[in-house]
């Protein structure tokens, strides 16, 4: 009986080992993969499970100072039979002192429960309520915990004249191509790219695409506008990475 147990044991521990895999990947300032001796910061991402369902990313000064964690959950896209993995869970944020700054639960990448901020003396800044990406109610404090008027926690952002500028901004300057035009063929592209802080763009990838040759077209799109108003998040204005959808049509 207790071999049996043992073996069981065994197994477990086997099965746990084979199903979790880990990468750690180095960064400059500019947020360049580098090697460990120029990196500030690395990513560890863990997957969990054979079927690769799970993610979790911790964020690291090169010190071992935790930034930031972020769990996953893997996605499939529909139309683009691709999968992705999008924010699942619990995901924390830390001040440069080690006091939680940020803590916010996602389901299918949407916040889905409380969401609280603090300050770096750990006074509570925030607490909000979400349910299926939607805002219910909350309240806002000062550094000394006097209640304050709310307001959003985050502000996503925004190409210059709206939703309306950037599909003008698509029709005169998109290139398609004449067959596609003639037959009317449509094509997808999913794009992210970050807005730092200053409005300019960086580090951009294609997440989801149709077609390779709108991959690019998608790509050279966003390298030509420049008009983007950054992000705030909790009233102070952040690199933010933003996803957007693109047809080609």
């Amino acid at each position: 009986m207790k071999l049996n147990q043992l073996t069981f044991l065994l197994l477990i521990i086997s099965f746990f080992s084979y199903s979790q895999t880990s990468e750690t990947v180095y960064y400059d300032d500019d947020k360049n993969v580098v090697d460990s001796i120029n990196a500030t910061t690395y990513l560890v991402k863990t997957i969990k499970d054979i079927e690769k369902v799970y993610q979790v990313i911790k964020h690291y000064t090169i010190d071992g100072r935790l930034i930031e964690v972020k769990n996953y959950i893997n996605w499939e896209i529909e139309y683009y039979d691709t999968q992705i993995y999008v924010l699942n869970g619990i995901s924390k944020k830390y001040h440069k002192n080690g006091v939680l700054k940020e803590f916010r639960l996602y389901k299918a990448d949407r916040l889905d429960g409380k969401l609280l901020t603090y300050y770096e003396n750990g006074q509570l800044k925030r607490e909000d309520l979400y349910i299926k990406g939607e805002f219910i109610s909350g309240k806002c404090y000062d550094k000394e915990g006097n209640e304050i008027k709310h307001f959003d926690y985050k502000i996503a952002p925004i190409y210059k004249g709206g939703q309306q500028a950037i599909q003008e901004f698509f029709r005169k300057n998109a290139k398609i191509l004449p067959r596609h035009f003639r037959l009317g063929i449509r094509n997808n592209v999913i794009v992210e790219f970050t807005v730092l802080k200053n409005g300019s763009i960086s580090d951009i990838n294609i997440v989801a695409s149709t077609n390779d040759y709108y991959s690019k077209e998608a790509k050279r799109l966003i390298l030509l506008m420049k008009d983007w108003i950054p992000t705030i998040i909790d009233g102070e204005y952040v690199d933010y990475t933003y996803q957007l959808p693109m047809n080609f049509n």
